[in-house]
């Protein structure tokens, strides 16, 4: 058999070339047929063994309107380019804000800000969860002795009040535009709008959460910050009827993903935020201690509100877990106790360095009884006031229980000398009468009167809290009424008194009974009054 290729001569000359070229013609069809099928065959062989990476869609999200108006004292600008520091100050807030806020920023040379602020925000759906991220601050710029004084004030309309930010204090006009920038960024609080809730934690929203940032140093948001919770009750139009801030309930940023957040609950309460919400929404904004120190006052809450005088408050670490306290590691512990009027200073640099951490646990203590076990984030608030429940008729059902047992001591000892002697005259009898020994042990009081005592004070005291709604102290009381009987009947018991009667052969004498000689005498009727008679 003789084979030729494409490049021999003798492929197109001679005999038999049109046959030749019918067969490469045909050959050339069925391979253009051929490698486009197996191609694709190929890419989709590829591309199951190869994933391709999911590209990530753009979040559809909010956002939020700040309105910033600087008011800088005319003096205050001689030293410091007034050009250069509006362009330093808006490149500042774009490296740490990027385009996640529709932020304008106002310059105006005025003394002093106005006391009453102006509205600045129009608001198109007003109450709606998708404008409570608008906010305006005002920053007010004097200068004294080379030094300038700056002051910051907020609105937030999730909160929809005005809040005083921390005092700064700059001694260098370069490094005015940063402060500036950090004043602005600190007083601005991400808003975060809670959709699904768990047991203890909670999933949410984001307003602006995805931007796009050059400096990250300074995010909206990130792991380990803390958000107070803000309720909102709507009516069955739409429109927005009343805010609730929920007391004692911070949430802690525990996972963060573009726009989404993941929170933590520290709570004072086991179910703060319900599960099932109808025309209520939940939203969060982020707080961060800024106040040099909190004023709280205690009181308590009875039949009327009074001071709790002399108060004593344990801080202590909210994050120190219990398996850390059973290893044995020394616990910081702090002691506070109230005045007379019922307040107390706490200090936000000083215990966020003794307890390692400005998120404390805060424990008012009743005796030796815990009455309220609260969270609290330093430096958020000027003033606080904690209520706790009123237990003084715990506290005075527990001294009276305690005078109770210390009768029953006495009567115990007693009893057990007496019954000492008695068996002295089972062991060595002698003409010695035991009827002195039981009339001393009768005279005494008995079971009944001390049951009888345990349960007119438990039955005081118990119903005075329930009256008030403190279920937990009155089943204090309870357990101390039950402790209290559980002694008066082991150590008042009568089966000791019955056998030593049964060994010494003694009875009780007789009592006696009225006889016809010497009958009781009967009532004289007044006269007017029927005595009714009965069949004997």
């Amino acid at each position: 058999m003789y084979l030729l290729r494409l490049s021999d001569l003798e492929f197109f000359v001679g005999p038999g070339v049109v046959s030749r070229l019918r067969v490469l013609i045909a050959c050339l069809i069925l391979m253009s047929v051929m490698v486009p099928q197996t191609s694709i065959q190929a890419q989709e062989s590829s591309s199951k063994q190869q994933p391709a990476e999911s590209k990530r869609e753009p979040l559809s999200l909010i956002r939020p309107h700040v309105d910033i108006l600087l008011y800088m004292h005319p003096a205050a600008i001689e030293d410091v380019h007034e050009l250069d520091l509006i362009q330093e100050l808006e490149r500042n807030l774009v490296n740490t804000w990027g385009d996640s806020l529709d932020w304008r920023f106002e310059f105006l040379k005025e003394v002093l800000w106005p006391q009453v602020p102006e509205m600045r925000i129009p608001l198109n759906a007003p109450g709606r969860p998708e404008t409570m991220g608008a906010t305006m601050i005002d920053l007010q710029v004097g200068y004294a002795s080379g030094r300038w004084e700056i002051s910051s004030r907020r609105w937030l309309a999730l909160t929809n009040e005005w809040t005083t930010g921390v005092n700064r204090t700059v001694r260098s006009g370069e490094l005015l535009p940063m402060h500036l920038a950090l004043a602005i960024v600190e007083a601005y609080a991400a808003v975060v709008q809670i959709e699904t809730v768990d047991v203890d934690t909670v999933d949410g929203l984001l307003m602006a959460g995805e931007y796009n940032v050059n400096d990250a140093s300074l995010p909206l948001l990130k792991t380990g910050d803390y958000l107070e919770v803000l309720l909102l009750y709507y009516d069955r139009d739409g429109q927005l009827v009343t805010r609730q801030k929920l007391s004692w309930t911070y949430l802690q940023v525990r996972q963060r993903d573009r726009g989404r957040v993941i929170c933590e609950i520290h709570s004072a309460f086991r179910n703060p935020i319900s599960r099932t919400r109808r025309r209520v929404e939940v939203m969060a904004y982020r707080v961060s201690p800024q106040i040099e120190e909190t004023s709280l006052h205690l009181s308590r809450r009875g039949s009327y509100v009074r001071d709790f005088q002399l108060g004593r408050v344990y801080l202590t670490n909210w994050h120190v877990t219990a398996a850390a306290e059973e290893d044995g590691a020394e616990k910081p512990v702090r002691l506070q106790v109230a005045d007379r009027n019922g307040d107390l200073t706490l200090n936000t640099a000083v215990l966020t360095e003794e307890l390692g951490s400005p998120f404390l646990k805060l424990e008012v203590m009743s005796e030796d009884v815990v009455v309220a076990r609260v969270p609290y984030l330093l430096g958020t608030q000027r003033e606080l006031t904690l209520t706790v429940p009123d237990d003084s008729a715990r506290v005075a059902a527990s001294i009276r229980f305690e005078q109770l047992k210390t009768e029953l001591l006495r009567v115990t000892a007693k009893r057990a000398t007496l019954i000492a002697a008695l068996k002295q005259l089972i062991d060595d009898p002698r003409e010695i009468d035991p009827e002195q020994f039981f009339s001393q042990i009768e005279e005494l009081p008995s079971r009944e009167q001390f049951l009888t005592q345990s349960n007119l004070i438990r039955v005081s005291n118990e119903t005075e809290l329930l009256e008030l709604g403190n279920r937990v102290a009155a089943n204090q009381v309870r357990k101390m009424a039950e402790a209290s009987e559980a002694l008066i009947n082991r150590f008042l018991d009568e089966e000791p008194l019955t056998e030593l009667k049964l060994a010494l052969n003694y009875g009780d004498p007789p009592t006696v009974q009225p006889t016809p000689e010497d009958p009781q005498p009967a009532a004289k009727p007044r006269k007017g009054v029927v005595i009714p008679q009965f069949n004997k």
